[in-house]
């Protein structure tokens, strides 16, 4: 009777884990921003290359092109595997898009193949996600979309990169 007992339990909680993930799952799934359509709807095949960097530079300040293109209402950071989003705090949106936006926050780094650690999400007034960042929290190589010439290969200088993790509480 014992034994029975016992084997129940197990099972029950076998069963009770088994639900959380897939329920996990389910969220990640279905819930968690699309990013895929912002990815797809900003992929610029240019980058930046050194030998026309200022100009580049010149051209999307003279177009007053910053990053994201519209106002921010809201920014989240999504990390971990099922990605739970957090807001971040709005009195830090300003620090965050002007390091984002500061040319002199990027190094002329190699591109790697990065580990996306966490995803920053820039929302507008009508919740309409208008830009992300996929980055890693351990290297400082981020993809950015939209993507600006400024911004160069995407690999943020260690200082500016610390001073970023600092504001969104990373």
């Amino acid at each position: 009777m014992q034994k029975n007992r016992s084997m129940k339990r197990t099972i029950l909680i076998i069963l009770s884990i088994t639900l959380i993930i897939l329920g996990f799952g389910l969220y990640r799934t279905f819930f968690f921003p699309d990013s895929d359509s912002i990815i797809e709807y900003y992929t610029n095949n240019e980058i930046s290359h050194p030998e026309t960097y200022l100009l580049d530079c010149e051209n999307e300040d003279s177009l007053v092109i910053r990053f994201p293109l519209l106002k921010v209402n809201r920014i989240t950071i999504a990390k971990g595997f099922f990605k739970f989003e957090r807001n971040v705090d709005k009195n830090n949106f300003q620090a965050i898009i002007n390091i984002l936006n500061d040319s002199t926050s990027y190094d002329w780094g190699e591109i790697t193949t990065f580990d996306p650690t966490f995803n920053m999400i820039f929302y507008d007034k009508d919740n309409k996600m208008i830009g992300i960042v996929i980055a890693d929290k351990y290297c400082g190589q981020a993809s950015f979309f939209p993507y600006l010439k400024k911004q160069k290969w995407g690999l943020f200088r260690q200082d500016k990169f610390n001073e970023l993790k600092k504001l969104i509480d990373l």
